[in-house]
């Protein structure tokens, strides 16, 4: 495929706000740089969160990820999240419940969940 032909899409793709080809995905490598994952014709990326590498025991890893708008046009990112039930448990983390796993991760990115569960002095 040339160049232009991987600009030509659908009027409606277009219209509908759909432009999966401008790409602008980062991916942190093991060795700590952010390397593009550049868009390609029918295929999915799929970022395995933090929930999946704890379920495997890091066999799958879960990768710091970012997206610059580098186009300078409007685009939409709609991110999909899909988790175990809350009471799963896992061979690889006995200790918690899946759910359990997510709200401590909650609870040390947004230091304010713990704020506003304490109570007022």
């Amino acid at each position: 495929m040339n160049d232009a032909a991987a600009f030509v899409r659908p009027a409606s793709e277009a219209a509908s706000g759909n432009r999966p080809w401008l790409g602008g995905l980062e991916v942190r490598s093991p060795a700590g740089e952010l390397v593009a994952a550049p868009p390609r014709r029918s295929n999915f990326i799929v970022n395995a969160g933090d929930m999946l590498s704890e379920i495997t025991a890091g066999r799958i890893r879960s990768a710091p990820h970012r997206v610059i708008n580098r186009a300078g046009i409007g685009r939409y990112s709609i991110p999909f999240f899909y988790d175990p039930d809350f009471d799963a448990r896992f061979d690889s983390m006995p200790e918690f419940s899946a759910g359990e796993f997510l709200l401590a991760k909650f609870n040390k990115f947004y230091k304010y969940r713990k704020e506003l569960s304490e109570p007022a002095a």
